[in-house]
């Protein structure tokens, strides 16, 4: 069995009601933005998960009273504010059971084809609501009055004698043990509404395998029951008593995040399509800037090449400083070489008939004449 049973049961308290409140704020957000208002099955999910965090509350208190420590049964039986706690948390485990049934029963309603489904869907909500209110009768009046419930191992005896009790251990038995069946017959009901419905064969085996996952909650009933025994054939009650409610806030968490489990699919597809975007979206980004910068590089060295160009260009090579050169002397009378202007756009042959603009320059004296 599991050691130290308080710490691990308020640990899976606390994950199990952080889960059951992320799942149903998740639906109810789908329900809002898709149909603009709450169904029937939505309203009793609510419900449902309201009374089991009332439950995991409670059990939460109780295990700061002693819930789960390894303490003996003269002891667990002076602990009244413990034993107070324990038939507390009762009703509202058998409450929320019940309203997540019906929450089920109701959407199982919606997938139903023939006048036969829906009176079996009928009988199986007017029996989970009878089964739930009357487990709560028996809890809250197992004994006439309650008190002799933790009195009634005291000392002296005789002022407590009057109470009369139920045999509480023969009720949880029979309580297990029908839920168990009925958690059977209710989660095999979808596989014989949609046995020959016609759908797209990856939606049929999505829904198959949901279903599928309701077996979890099958198995923790089946859990809850060994725990029943225990208590029953064992002196260590308040260990046993803490996995009890483990093992029942199990089965009650579970099934409402099963139920969300649609909307929680919705859910996690978007977000992981919005991050992917996102990380996409800051690479292409961060490439750009990498290209830019780049950009911005080249374009700098190449204001710089020519910044330096220009720096080492010398004025004297233009074409209008050129006339103040002298005419060069070459095998006979002075030439004069005239310098053709070269405007864009226009061509300019290099075979001309006269091979050069040139004038000839008759010598001069020395009188100028």
């Amino acid at each position: 069995m599991l050691e130290s049973k308080d710490a691990v049961l308020v640990a899976t308290s606390i994950v199990l009601a952080v889960s059951t409140i992320v799942s149903v704020s998740v639906e109810l957000e789908r329900q809002a933005s898709t149909v603009g208002r709450l169904t029937a099955s939505k309203w009793l999910l609510v419900a449902g998960a309201f009374f089991a965090l009332v439950m995991t509350s409670i059990v939460c208190i109780a295990a700061a009273k002693g819930l789960g420590a390894s303490i003996s049964a003269a002891e667990f039986s002076r602990r009244e504010t413990l034993q107070k706690l324990i038939i507390a948390a009762s009703p509202p485990y058998f409450l929320c059971n019940m309203f997540v049934k019906h929450a089920w029963l109701t959407f199982y309603y919606g997938l139903s084809q023939t006048r036969a489904q829906r009176w079996f869907i009928h009988m199986m909500q007017v029996l989970a609501a009878g089964f739930g209110i009357s487990s709560v009768l028996v809890v809250l009046f197992q004994c006439v009055p309650l008190s002799g419930v933790w009195n009634r191992n005291l000392e002296p005896r005789e002022e407590h004698g009057d109470a009369e009790c139920i045999n509480l251990m023969a009720f949880f038995y029979f309580n297990s043990i029908f839920m168990i069946v009925n958690d059977i017959v209710m989660y095999l009901i979808p596989m014989v509404l949609l046995w020959k419905v016609e759908t797209i064969r990856d939606h049929r085996r999505s829904l198959y395998a949901l279903f599928g996952i309701c077996f979890l909650v099958i198995v923790a009933s089946v859990l809850r029951l060994v725990a029943v025994y225990e208590v029953d054939h064992s002196t260590n009650l308040s260990e046993n008593y803490a996995l009890i409610f483990l093992w029942a806030g199990v089965e009650n968490h579970v099934g409402i995040c099963t139920a969300c489990a649609g909307a929680l699919k919705t859910k996690w597809c978007t977000t992981y399509k919005k991050v992917r975007a996102l990380s996409m979206d800051l690479k292409n980004k961060s490439w750009l800037a990498s290209m830019s910068t780049a950009t911005s590089s080249s374009g700098a060295r190449t204001s710089q090449c020519t910044e330096e160009r220009r720096l080492y260009e010398r004025t004297s090579s233009n074409a209008s400083s050129l006339h103040a050169v002298p005419a060069e002397n070459v095998k006979g009378p002075y030439m004069r070489m005239e310098l053709v202007g070269m405007h864009p756009g226009k061509r300019i042959s290099l075979i001309d008939k006269h091979y050069a603009r040139t004038s000839p320059v008759p010598p001069q004296s020395p009188d100028g004449s």
